[in-house]
């Protein structure tokens, strides 16, 4: 698949003073002080001999762990390159801790979402799949971010098919993909590959607009404009911040053609998290023809209604057609008799309405992760 102009561009890794001066009288004021981090940094301020209390000791451990290069592009995002505490452990360019909430956690964390973690690692610990060349497993990740899910499936093993339509982050992922060497074939057998598709993953082709989250540069949220005047709906945050008006929307299935055989028993995982368009993308997945182990989704009631004009319980029973079971506790899955588990119509519409209607009430932000099982 053929880059965009914005993936061309290339990080410039500064590990010496005069190079890191030349950066920062680019820079804005916003971003300097973590160029003087990175200065204390080559300077050695931040060793633990020069703090007293542990908790600065421990403070300036985790300087040291994550912050390691500081990254300028011709014309992309600024970003850190850190690396992830997950086992095996992998790199990641994400943006500025103070400009991006996703990117603080992994920041500050080292992982990103603990439960989803846990449930990629239990997948893959249960799955059959070979790590061979020919036999590995594949997952799709549909709202990759700055795609720390993603090349955690990587790492794992699996072949991954990463959709991350905002055209700054995709550079950042397309970055750390390479950063990994996650973009070619290796010689070794436990390490996918990530295919980076700079696009939304529809119900059919298309073009929208992309809005951004004030707080989060990640995060981002989905209109189509094609055929059809924008959406006058307001936006979910409050603000409208157009990041642009001409962004790809593509069916995933006519991506999958390209790189995985219809009815692969090695199709492993399907993740979704696209702030309320989910129920869309899974429409453009022949779920029949790729009938894939495992799926993951975010489910947030006001991003559905406002976002993505679907009602969420629509949503719940598209998932359980297709025979899935889900719960909200990744470990459940593999516990047959879990009465926490969905797997009825009838079992479906109880736990919306028991469960969900009220959260909602109390909160128009509740929102959760679920886990499915194919029967």
């Amino acid at each position: 698949m053929q880059q965009s102009s914005f993936a061309q561009s290339h990080p410039k890794r500064c590990d010496t003073l005069p190079c890191l001066g030349s950066v920062l009288r680019r820079k804005s004021t916003k971003t300097l002080i973590w160029g003087i981090v990175l200065l204390l940094l080559f300077c050695n301020q931040l060793s633990p001999k020069n703090f007293e209390t542990q908790e600065e000791i421990s403070s300036s451990r985790t300087l040291r762990h994550h912050l390691s290069v500081y990254l300028e592009t011709t014309s992309g995002p600024e970003g850190l390159l850190v690396s992830s505490k997950t086992v095996p452990s992998f790199q990641l360019w994400i943006f500025l801790p103070e400009e991006d909430t996703i990117s603080k956690t992994i920041f500050e964390n080292g992982v990103y979402e603990a439960y989803e973690t846990i449930f990629l690692q239990q997948v893959v610990a249960n799955s059959s799949c070979e790590s061979t060349a020919l036999h590995r497993c594949w997952a799709v990740d549909i709202g990759a971010n700055v795609g720390f899910h993603s090349l955690h499936m990587a790492a794992l093993g699996m072949h991954t098919i990463a959709f991350e339509p905002s055209p700054d982050t995709s550079i950042l992922l397309r970055q750390s993909v390479q950063q990994n060497g996650f973009d070619r074939q290796h010689s070794k057998n436990d390490q996918g590959r990530v295919h980076v598709i700079a696009a939304a993953a529809a119900d059919k082709p298309g073009r929208g607009r992309l809005l951004r989250h004030p707080d989060s540069p990640g995060m981002t949220i989905l209109q189509r404009i094609e055929g059809a005047s924008p959406s006058t709906s307001p936006f979910p945050f409050g603000v409208e911040n157009v990041v642009g008006n001409d962004i790809p929307l593509v069916q995933p299935t006519s991506v999958f053609q390209d790189l995985i055989t219809a009815d692969n028993d090695n199709l492993l995982l399907l993740k979704v998290d696209a702030e309320g368009y989910e129920l869309h993308a899974l429409r453009g997945i022949d779920l029949d023809r790729y009938p894939f182990q495992y799926v993951m989704f975010e489910f947030f009631p006001e991003l559905l209604w406002k976002a993505g004009g679907t009602d969420p319980l629509e949503l719940l029973l598209y998932i359980q057609s297709f025979g899935y079971t889900c719960g909200t506790k990744p470990l459940t899955l593999w516990e047959e008799s879990s009465s926490r588990l969905m797997s009825t119509t009838e079992q479906v519409h109880a736990w919306y309405n028991q469960t969900i209607i009220p959260a909602y009430k109390k909160s128009t932000t509740f929102h959760l992760n679920l886990y499915c099982k194919r029967k």
